[in-house]
């Protein structure tokens, strides 16, 4: 893929990568307050309250989903190469 091929959509591809860079970490960063809150829980409340669901569902479609896109080449270049 050249670079003027990817010029066109470079901000669109640069706005991705940042605001999925800031999804990860905002998961990340929530995980382990859920996962406090979970420990000190009994076992019945953490069932009720679903927090098991809620960590998998945090991990499923917001945390794996943005590192992926996070961690994708895109290819770096400059813009004054052209």
């Amino acid at each position: 893929m050249t670079i003027g091929a990817l010029l066109p959509a470079y901000r669109e591809l640069l706005a991705l990568h940042v605001i999925s860079v800031i999804v990860w970490m905002a998961g990340m960063i929530m995980l382990p307050a859920i996962y406090a809150r979970h420990v000190t829980t009994t076992p019945e409340v953490a069932r009720d309250a679903g927090f098991v669901e809620l960590e998998r569902g945090i991990i499923k479609r917001f945390v794996n989903p943005a590192m992926s896109a996070a961690c994708s080449r895109i290819p770096s270049f400059s813009l004054k190469a052209v």
